[in-house]
Formats: C-alpha cells, sequence, structure tokens
C-alpha cells in the first residue's frame, strides 16, 4: 500500500499523487530490468530468476488495472538482485 504522511499524518494518496505519476515510477523500475531482457543476458540467469522476472516485469506493467485507487495501491516486491 502507498502510504504518504503529511505532519506526522497518513493521507489519502490520491490526492498527492495522480496515475500519470504512478506509470512514470513504473517505467522507472521497468527501465532497471531493461537490461536483463537482452536476449543474451536473460538466457544467463536461472529459470527461475527468468521467472521471477518476467512476473515482476508483469505485475508492474498490470499496476493501473489492478487497483482502483492510488491510496490501495502495491507496488511489487523490488528484486533483490537486480542493479539499479
Amino acid at each position: 500500500m502507498v502510504e504518504i504522511y503529511v505532519n506526522g499524518e497518513r493521507v489519502n494518496a490520491d490526492e498527492y499523487w495522480s496515475w500519470d505519476d504512478i506509470r512514470e515510477m513504473r517505467n522507472t523500475l521497468l527501465s532497471f530490468t531493461d537490461p536483463y531482457m537482452i536476449s543474451d543476458r536473460f538466457a544467463l540467469l536461472t529459470e527461475s530468476k527468468q521467472t521471477e522476472l518476467l512476473e515482476y516485469r508483469q505485475a508492474l506493467r498490470d499496476l493501473p488495472q489492478t487497483y482502483d485507487t492510488i491510496d490501495e495501491l502495491e507496488f511489487p516486491e523490488e528484486l533483490d538482485w537486480i542493479q539499479t
């Protein structure tokens, strides 16, 4: 869940962010994984990392369709082996 605090109080994320902001954040996270999608590099990953990477990227792409409001939005957990 996206949580925003103003002066120590949790506020509705929909009042501070737009879906365009969320798409921009999502696109940045996707860009960190782009180098791993090059076929030569992807082939060097273990099968489990390939699956993990594909599922993570799909979850990011699905964010705008998965949630009705930004306040209930949950980004997928970042892959700790991705170098940013």
